[in-house]
């Protein structure tokens, strides 16, 4: 199992997750017009941990979960909850160990959009 594949499970596996958004969880980008609220994650680096002529046995995934609602308590609620899945957690499946830890939270306002987003800023330890 790929570290997406991993993400989109915990993200879509959450029942207070999926009361909220339903099916609305997507990899990297949204297609305008999809109804809100709504995340969207992105894999923003991946840094394998190995020295010269070996493979690595561990990569370092820093990841974005962007969060978009119209209402500013439902994206707090939903911040929350991703934030809960993913601080100090461990994956493990099929012989994938994936460690996962909180790291940041940054807040916006679309005014276009009049939709309010938080991104939270993940890493995983990824080995398998």
């Amino acid at each position: 199992m790929k570290v997406e594949e991993i993400i989109f499970s915990i993200l879509s596996t959450d029942s207070s997750i999926y009361d909220i958004v339903s099916d609305n969880i997507f990899p990297l980008r949204v297609a305008q017009g999809k109804q809100v609220p709504f995340l969207a994650y992105t894999i923003k680096s991946i840094e394998p941990n190995s020295g010269k002529k070996e493979l690595s046995e561990v990569d370092t995934y820093l990841i974005d979960v962007d969060i978009f609602s119209d209402s500013y308590s439902q994206l707090i609620t939903l911040v929350d909850l991703v934030r809960d899945n993913f601080e100090a957690n461990t994956f493990t499946a099929d012989g994938v160990l994936c460690d996962f830890d909180f790291l940041t939270i940054r807040e916006d306002y679309k005014n276009d959009a009049q939709l309010f987003s938080r991104t939270v800023s993940i890493i995983a330890h990824y080995s398998k």
